[in-house]
């Protein structure tokens, strides 16, 4: 029974075709019945050891923890590269290479996250960057809101706003 292009639950008339192919192939599937090796003993890998002599250390980790990083063993120069993962759909990687990242050519792709790299000379030119013009447009705004204030007859100061005329 095939049936391309179809979405959704199969109708009655499918699921009858379906059912008689099922009892058939059913009928034709013979009882035999199959020997069960006999249970055997489990061994244990470890009794070669002496438990005198043999430290075992074991750790789990958590990769659903907010602390865990993937990528931790690729970074190895912290204090000169700053590294940051990268999602690697096209559009997302060309905008971060313009940027100034570089990808981590030994580290494995997480998903759909890649590891990469930027020298933190010029990460800091690009946060400066940020800052000041994040600064200069907070600045412009302030000073629109007291000329229009101005313009309708109230008068700004740091803490609060009053009204210059009386109604």
């Amino acid at each position: 029974m095939e049936v391309k292009g179809k979405r959704g639950r199969p109708n009655k008339t499918e699921e009858k075709a379906g059912d008689e192919a099922l009892s058939k192939i059913l009928a034709t599937v013979s009882e035999e019945k199959v020997e069960l090796p006999e249970k055997a003993e489990p061994t244990n890998p470890f009794e070669h050891l002496d438990p005198k002599t043999v430290k075992v250390s074991v750790t789990s980790i958590d990769t659903t923890s907010p602390n865990y990083d993937p990528f931790e063993k690729y970074k190895t120069e912290p204090e000169k590269y700053y590294y940051r993962a990268l999602n690697v759909r096209p559009n997302i990687m060309s905008k971060r290479e313009a940027q100034g990242y570089e990808i981590v050519p030994e580290a494995k792709q997480y998903g759909d996250l890649k590891l990469a790299r930027m020298p933190w000379e010029l990460r800091n030119q690009r946060v400066k960057k940020v800052e000041d013009k994040t600064k200069k447009l907070t600045e412009s705004t302030v000073e629109q809101f007291r000329e229009q204030a101005t313009r309708h007859g109230y008068k700004t100061f740091e803490k609060g706003i009053t009204k210059d005329k009386e109604d």
